[in-house]
């Protein structure tokens, strides 16, 4: 059970089209059942959000994935959610505002977001791997 919940194929069978799927209604019931885990949004919960952001561009970036530059398109949007959270903590020198900006529920809220579904993209080019080359697969 656990290899089938880690991405491995002990078996050297073809991966199951529904387990993606299966994965997002997991998470969709974590999120209504379970309690809000909202991480502090402090400076370093950021950059751990652009790291993620990051990795998300570097994959989408593949020449192989051929992204179509129709909107929304993901490399647009995510630079630009980078240069403004740089802005956001750029206006946040000293540390009363950045607790200030910490303890405002908005941005942890949000931040908490953007990790989360960028976490869950890149779970999803893990999950897809050659798939997502594929313009009509379902894990693309």
């Amino acid at each position: 059970m656990a290899n089938s919940l880690n991405g491995r194929n002990p078996g050297g069978r073809g991966g199951n089209p529904r387990k993606g799927r299966i994965l997002g209604l997991i998470d969709a019931i974590q999120d209504a059942v379970g309690p809000p885990k909202q991480a502090a949004a402090d400076r370093r919960t950021v950059e751990k959000t652009w790291k993620l952001m990051d990795k998300v561009v570097r994959l989408c970036q593949n020449p192989k994935l051929q992204l179509k530059n129709s909107p929304p398109y993901i490399l647009d949007i995510l630079p630009d959610t980078y240069q403004h959270l740089r802005l956001i903590l750029g206006n946040c020198d000293d540390n009363q505002k950045l607790a200030q900006l910490s303890e405002n529920e908005y941005f942890k809220i949000y931040i908490d977001s953007l990790m989360k579904k960028s976490k869950r993209a890149i779970r999803l080019f893990k999950e897809g791997k050659e798939r997502m080359y594929e313009e009509q697969s379902q894990d693309r």
